[in-house]
Parts: C-alpha cells; structure tokens; sequence
C-alpha cells in the first residue's frame, strides 16, 4: 500500500516538475529572459514574506490556544496548511505559485485546513482525537423527524406520575475499522 502510494507521488512529482520547467520556458520565450527572471525574483520575495508572516501568525494562535487551553488540532492544522502554502509560492514555480496564493486566502485556507484536520483526526485514536482537536460534533436525527419540527416525547401509559425520567445516552463515537488490503 504505502509503496504504491510512494509511486503514484513519485510521477506525480514528476509530471509537475516537467510542467513547472514548460511553463517556465514558455514565459521566457513569451516575455524575455529579464522579465522572466523579475518574476521569479517577485515570487521568491512574496513567497519569503509569506512564509516569515504565516510561521509568526500559527505560532501565536498556537501558543493562544495553548494559553486558553483549547485544543491545539486545528491552530496547529491552520497553521500548518498556511506555512505548506507560502512555502508553494517560495519555491515553486509559476503554477505552484498560484495554487499557494489562492490557499492563502483565509476562506479557502480554513477550508483546506478542515479537511486536512478532519483527515488527520480519522487517523487518530478517538481519545487522542478528542485530546487534540477537541469534541467531536455530529449531528443527530431522529427517525420520522423532518428538518424544523419540533419533537415532542409522548407519555408512557405505562409510567404512572407526572414527571417521567428522561434517558441520557453517554457514550464515544468510533470511526470504522481501517480497511485491510
């Protein structure tokens, strides 16, 4: 499995190294050598900036959500994503460069970073998930309720007295087993 996975990063790698240099050689056929090398200049100094400002900004929202006691995971996963993405515009060429500045923007970086939080917490141990990126939220559905109604219990005959107890389900919930190959 994981040699398979190594492989199909390894051409993929690959396929966007030959793309990166293409579309370089296009830009300095297209614009000139000097303008060409501006750009690239431009991008190592916007990516430089943008790796400096997202390190300093995930480590004080990390170090404020080790203060306030709050979970870590997802300060930890924002900034994390942020750092990857600057680090795309430093040192990757013109496409990688774009796929890093539009993971810069915060709507689409707090989206990215859900989904990788909720990739690495399906990975964890529920207890470690829970430790590290706090409760789970789920949302619960009664059968033969519809969106916006209200539910109401109805009385057990059976009970006698006004007042019937109200049963709390505790519990944990687990992911399901990992698939075996």
């Amino acid at each position: 499995m994981l040699r398979r996975w190594l492989s199909v990063l390894a051409i993929v790698g690959v396929v966007v190294l030959v793309g990166e240099l293409a579309l370089l050689g296009v830009v300095i056929w297209k614009v000139g050598l000097p303008i060409a090398l501006a750009l690239v200049l431009a991008k190592l100094v916007l990516g430089g900036w943008a790796l400096q400002r997202e390190g300093r900004r995930g480590w004080r929202r990390f170090q404020d959500a080790a203060y306030a006691r709050r979970p870590l995971g997802p300060e930890a996963t924002d900034g994390a994503v942020g750092m990857f993405a600057a680090l795309l515009v430093l040192l990757g060429g013109f496409v990688s460069a774009v796929v890093g500045g539009v993971v810069l923007i915060p709507p689409v970086r707090r989206w990215v970073a859900r989904v990788v939080g909720r990739r690495i917490e399906g990975r964890l141990t529920p207890d470690l998930a829970g430790s590290v990126f706090g409760p789970r939220r789920i949302k619960v559905r009664r059968e033969g309720s519809i969106d916006g109604d209200v539910v109401t219990p109805t009385p057990d005959p059976d009970r006698a007295g006004p007042a019937q107890e109200t049963r709390v389900l505790e519990g944990e919930i687990l992911p399901p087993p990992p698939e075996r190959a």
